[in-house]
């Protein structure tokens, strides 16, 4: 756009930009007023020369990630507002199909938006680590942000690996209610830059000539050196919060299109650009809201990018071989997958030296530090940057060591990685893998002793593996890669260094798997109560089904149910603690399928419903034990 002293033309041509982002807006709240538009919506009245400045320095090839105040970013990327509004009114020919609404809006050269405060930080970091060497990503995000733990992982991440992302704070003083100087003692978001080494810069929001200015020099200096950088702009919210009678004003200041309409002096011309913006957004609302509501009936569908019971496309080749631990035949077959698909990555906390269960090891000497990256102590940033690093395309293993630090990294899992293709509407795909080990047994006490089967079973839009056998965790890391959803990978950690096998290796760790058949109950299990289960039927000399689960969520019952209605009994074995969820998802599923097939009480044996004890003798009594399922079997054949 030029300097300070920037051409009339240019002024101008920024004016019709930011008038056409107000009119947006303001139809919008007209229409939110009259209850034509649902939801919850989060204007961005008074940032109109923030958007314009920023976004009109950007090329093409630039991508944008922006806040739950995404409408102006949107409209200046080039998404046309018939497409917005039917988004906001929640048609089926809005941008995501009507599946994101105002807060979730996902496109192109804008990426994605999100509720999250500060929640597209690091996946913008992930997805500029996969840009051509022109290209730099743009992350906008409130000063609010900047008090999340997320905003410090992710700008130490970026400075560390010299990622090119320009964070771009819109600081209109204001939280919800609340001002910024109630919850900072720091002035400036900008001297955050001097903290972590990078260029940083304020500039004066409302001046969309000195925003451009601003925005080219620190555009420059991402795109020349390949580093990241901070601008800060002061800006005024001129709408409360969110589109409510309810919600406070919050916040006064200078309008941005009055001040460059002031220094323009040009009143006939700049009416005629602002009632034609009007005239274009009024034209696209009532257009929108003609176009066909969205169909519940394809929700089901738009759960995942690819059908959970498929086969993987390439076979595990680990799993070809002689038996061995799981870790030696995960990381072979790891080194197999990078060697075969140069998208495929490695994250995680010291990954490059073998991570502490040597399952990395020596892949940072043939892969190189881009491929095998090693982390900071920063799970919550790292899903979030193994989650661009997917949008991007590429295909990233998130090595979480144990499965406790998933709640640390749960909101870039369940409200990123496991929605982004629903709320897309289907046109993005988040396909990466999380290998992390779970379970009791080590002495390792209760923070990292414990499973979250349940909890991941849970959440609508993950798939999660729970591999028994070497063989099948290998298979389950090759099956998380190579598919189109997030796939998390449950390695029982008590079985992590033992050499066994079982019938149905060589098959899908997406289905369910009979390793041994018999007809007078049914014990469906996962990981290391599929052995204990084992032991107990032959201990018992019982006739039994026996079915490792493999893949837990979403839970297959392709072959429980058959099974329960042949047998008439079920046992439910598995180590999470009582009523943590999984074995009762696994009962109820039995209970809607084979109801009038049951003789008996399904039996359900888990851990206890306390926390992991580190005592040994308190620890083995904790966990389910084959003493316990031997004698839940006998309640069953008593029957």
């Amino acid at each position: 756009m030029g300097g300070r002293e920037s051409a009339p033309g240019q002024l101008l041509s920024a004016y019709e930009a930011m008038a056409r982002h107000r009119a947006f807006e303001e139809v919008t709240a007209q229409a939110a007023a009259d209850g034509r538009l649902p939801g919850l919506l989060h204007l961005s009245i008074g940032v109109e020369a923030a958007t314009a400045g920023v976004i009109g320095e950007l090329r093409e090839q630039d991508r944008i990630f922006s806040t739950h105040r995404p409408h102006g970013h949107f409209l200046a990327a080039g998404e046309t507002p018939l497409a917005l509004f039917a988004e906001l009114a929640g048609r089926e020919t809005g941008v995501c199909r009507g599946r994101g609404g105002s807060m979730h809006l996902m496109g192109t050269r804008a990426v994605m938006a999100s509720g999250v405060v500060g929640g597209t930080l690091p996946i913008a970091l992930g997805y500029s680590l996969a840009l051509d060497a022109d290209a730099i990503a743009v992350a906008f995000f409130g000063d609010g942000a900047v008090q999340t733990g997320l905003f410090h992982e992710t700008l130490n991440m970026a400075a560390l690996w010299k990622a090119p992302v320009l964070f771009v704070c819109e600081n209109n003083g204001w939280a919800e209610f609340s001002s910024r100087d109630e919850h900072t003692t720091v002035e400036h978001v900008a001297d955050y830059g001097a903290v972590y080494r990078v260029a940083a810069q304020a500039a004066d929001g409302g001046a969309v000539a000195d925003v451009a200015e601003a925005t080219r020099a620190l555009a420059a200096t991402v795109r020349e050196t390949r580093v990241p950088a901070l601008l800060e702009l002061q800006v005024s919210r001129l709408r409360p919060h969110y589109e409510s009678k309810a919600a406070p004003r919050s916040a006064e200041g200078a309008d941005p299109l009055h001040e460059l309409a002031q220094r323009l002096g040009a009143g006939d011309e700049l009416e005629r650009v602002s009632a034609a913006a009007m005239e274009e957004m009024t034209e696209a609302l009532e257009q929108a809201l003609e176009q066909p509501p969205a169909d519940p009936a394809d929700d089901a569908a738009l759960l995942f990018a690819a059908d959970p019971g498929r086969r993987p496309a390439r076979p595990c080749a680990a799993a070809a071989g002689e038996p061995d631990t799981v870790i030696k035949m995960v990381r072979e077959e790891l080194a197999a997958q990078m060697e075969a698909d140069p998208a495929v990555m490695v994250l995680g906390e010291d990954v490059a030296a073998g991570g502490p269960f040597g399952l990395t090891r020596g892949l940072a000497e043939l892969h190189g530090a881009d491929r095998v990256r090693n982390t900071p102590i920063s799970e919550s940033a790292i899903m979030g940057v193994a989650v661009g690093l997917a949008l991007a395309g590429r295909k990233p293993v998130v090595d979480l060591m144990f499965d406790d630090f998933l709640t640390l990294a749960s909101d870039q899992l369940f409200n990123h990685a496991a929605k982004l293709h629903f709320m897309s509407g289907g046109r993005s795909s988040v396909g990466l893998c999380v290998w992390t080990t779970g379970g009791a047994g080590t002495r390792w006490g209760a923070q990292h002793s414990q499973r979250l089967d349940g909890l991941l079973a849970s959440m609508p839009g993950l798939k999660v593996l729970a591999p028994t056998t070497p063989a099948m965790a290998a298979a389950s890391l090759a099956a998380g890669i190579q598919d189109p959803d997030p796939v998390v990978v449950l390695a029982d950690r008590t079985l992590l260094y033992k050499r066994w096998s079982l019938p149905g290796d060589d098959g899908s760790p997406f289905r369910s798997r009979l390793v041994r058949r018999g007809d007078r109950l049914t014990i469906a299990a996962s990981g290391r109560t599929v052995m204990l289960a084992l032991e107990a039927v032959e201990a018992l000399g019982v006739s039994a089904d026996v079915i490792d689960l493999q893949r837990i969520a979403p839970l297959d019952t392709s072959l429980l149910v058959p099974s329960v209605e042949r047998t008439s009994k079920l046992l439910v074995a598995h180590d999470e603690a009582a009523g943590a969820g999984l074995a009762e998802k696994v009962a109820s599923q039995a209970y809607g399928g084979a109801f009038w097939s049951l003789d008996a009480p399904i039996e359900i044996v888990t851990s206890a419903g306390t926390p992991v004890p580190a005592a040994p003798e308190l620890e083995d009594a904790h966990q389910v034990s084959r003493e316990a399922i031997e004698a839940g079997i006998r309640r069953l054949t008593s029957r």
